[in-house]
């Protein structure tokens, strides 16, 4: 094992635990820590990321990684572009990949990226251009051809979107969704029988929806969260869920994490995730039954008695600001100043 590499592994672990028993700053701390004990080791990054983002934090994101990453090299810049990627702060990664390019990194693995990033903030003309670098015998070059094609969605460009979806087959595991969607939005092509795509199939579609709303296209978006009913995906509304809430699109979240739900009851994420998602909506009881329900299914894990007190803490937040309407009241006041002022 690489010097270090066992402390940041230790660290790391700390840092998990501090996470699950609800205490983001102490998690951040000792990733933060295991980073700099041993800056072979990744995951730290993706870990701290993840806290920032769970604290509505992430415009301090690339500040914070840049510092504490110092990146010198093409590989140093391409890692903080994928660590923002994920946590959909695009506009930041493309100035790391933009300095990856810089520096000489490999135009083709930087075209991906970075197709994939101006995709999300609307940019379907560049995303097009960048995936040009892509050798048509790189060992992405689906992902590309699939990118493309969103690409040319996105810019209404049927005829392009057309000659890659002839270059997908069917035997990518994705053929029959796209040429669903592309029928839906080009309708120049047959629509395929069978609702049975495979998950490749619904990651696709998961894409476009993203992409699609993304330039604006939200009458299109419908039509592809339409088609993903049909994919035969399990995790579809799992995925489109997640994809709205970070969205902010907190009903349609709502809307998608319930289905998903309904189809695996015990599932503690999903049910941790709709709580959630409840208490943002200010649905104070169904946050409540959600999380007694996963209090049940995980009577050992910390997470469902957290919410149940954070769904108190705003329940009191909402009635003490009912109170300080009604006249002024120190104690009110002081108690409301007090449960507002604790993130």
């Amino acid at each position: 094992m690489a010097e270090g590499a066992g402390d940041a592994l230790s660290l790391l672990a700390l840092g998990d635990l501090a996470e699950r028993a609800g205490n983001p700053a102490e998690a951040a701390l000792r990733y933060r820590e295991a980073y700099q004990a041993c800056p072979d080791q990744t995951e730290p990054l993706y870990r701290l990321a993840g806290i920032f983002t769970l604290l509505n934090q992430t415009r301090a994101l690339p500040e914070t990684l840049a510092t504490l990453v110092n990146p010198a090299t093409p590989d140093q810049w391409l890692l903080l572009a994928d660590v923002l990627t994920v946590h959909r702060q695009y506009r930041p990664a493309l100035r790391c990949i933009s300095r990856a390019d810089q520096q000489g990194a490999d135009r083709a693995d930087t075209a991906l990226l970075e197709a994939f990033c101006r995709l999300r903030v609307g940019d379907a003309a560049k995303a097009g251009a960048a995936l040009a670098a892509v050798p048509p015998d790189h060992p992405l070059a689906v992902q590309a051809t699939q990118m493309a094609l969103l690409a040319a969605w996105c810019r209404y460009d049927c005829p392009e979107a057309r000659r890659h979806l002839e270059a997908l087959t069917l035997s990518e595991g994705c053929g029959g969704s796209a040429r669903a969607l592309h029928h839906l939005l080009c309708a120049d092509s047959p629509l395929p029988d069978g609702p049975a795509w495979g998950q490749a199939g619904g990651e696709l579609l998961l894409q476009a929806v993203d992409v699609l709303l993304a330039a604006g296209r939200r009458q299109e978006a419908e039509q592809a969260v339409a088609l993903m009913d049909r994919c035969g995906w399990p995790e579809g509304y799992r995925a489109l869920a997640l994809l709205f809430r970070l969205r902010g699109q907190v009903r349609l979240a709502r809307r998608y994490c319930g289905r998903a739900l309904a189809l695996q009851p015990d599932d503690a994420e999903l049910l941790a995730g709709l709580a959630e998602l409840e208490l943002k909506a200010r649905n104070w009881p169904k946050a409540h039954d959600l999380a007694a329900r996963l209090a049940a299914l995980t009577p050992d894990e910390p997470l469902p008695y957290l919410l149940r007190a954070r769904i108190f803490r705003a329940q009191a937040v909402e009635i003490l600001r009912l109170a300080a309407r009604q006249g002024e009241d120190p104690e009110v006041a002081a108690l409301l100043a007090e449960l507002v002022a604790k993130p």
